[in-house]
């Protein structure tokens, strides 16, 4: 009798592992390839993650700074032209840890070595810049400069002006914008101006800068978040 008791509950132990089994492959199997394929494609909004996949990792930020996090940008006014910026190292300026980014030209190389530093400290992201080129901020009035170029936890109306006379303000919150076929939720327009001219600068949480000025504007086109 006890012999026969075993034998059901070995029975039906086993049983409930085979179905367990069978229907974590079923949900697995129901995750396009591409959520295990180490690319950022299909709608993901993360690599193998958000969109069809599994969702990403919480993030609170419109500007992700990691070693290694790379954007490329496509300038409309010029089909020849790919800037690719990748944050390369960590280093200590003036007391704070900034992430250098490094921009390259993958047309011509002309742009190829030069540099801006980074920091987020609490929402406030602040960037110096050395270099004439920058897609942060459209004034080289800035350059050398460290100025805060955008406050994540502003309301729609914000604004605030940098000791270079910079002044900036949060235009949208919340928004939707579509750049080169990609949908992006959850963005923040922030408009700059500096001598009566206006630069429009958007910005989409978990990934970055996705779109500069609205006439022959810099677009997103790929990105690596790690």
């Amino acid at each position: 009798m006890l012999k026969s008791k075993l034998l059901l509950v070995a029975g039906a132990f086993i049983a409930m592992c085979l179905i367990t089994g069978i229907s974590g492959c079923k949900e697995n199997d129901t995750l396009p390839q591409t959520c295990s394929n180490g690319v950022l494609d299909g709608d993901e909004t993360g690599i193998d993650c958000g969109g069809s996949c599994t969702a990403c990792a919480a993030c609170n930020t419109y500007l992700p700074l990691k070693l290694g996090n790379k954007w490329i940008y496509y300038r409309f006014s010029d089909n020849s032209f790919q800037g690719v910026l990748t944050i390369v190292k960590d280093t200590v300026i003036n007391g704070s840890t900034f992430f250098k980014v490094e921009r390259t030209d993958t047309a011509n190389n002309y742009y190829d070595g030069l540099e801006v530093y980074l920091r987020n400290s609490g929402g406030d992201i602040f960037e110096i810049s050395v270099d004439g080129f920058d897609l942060f901020s459209n004034s080289q009035q800035s350059s050398g400069n460290e100025q805060l170029i955008l406050k994540e936890n502003a309301a729609v109306g914000d604004s605030w002006t940098a000791t270079t006379g910079i002044t900036r303000s949060i235009i949208e919150k919340g928004g939707t914008l579509i750049v080169n076929g990609r949908t992006y939720t959850d963005v923040v327009r922030v408009r700059e101006v500096y001598n009566s001219q206006e630069c429009d600068y958007w910005y989409a949480k978990c990934v970055g800068l996705i779109q500069q000025r609205v006439s022959s504007p810099n677009l997103l086109i790929d990105y690596t978040i790690n």
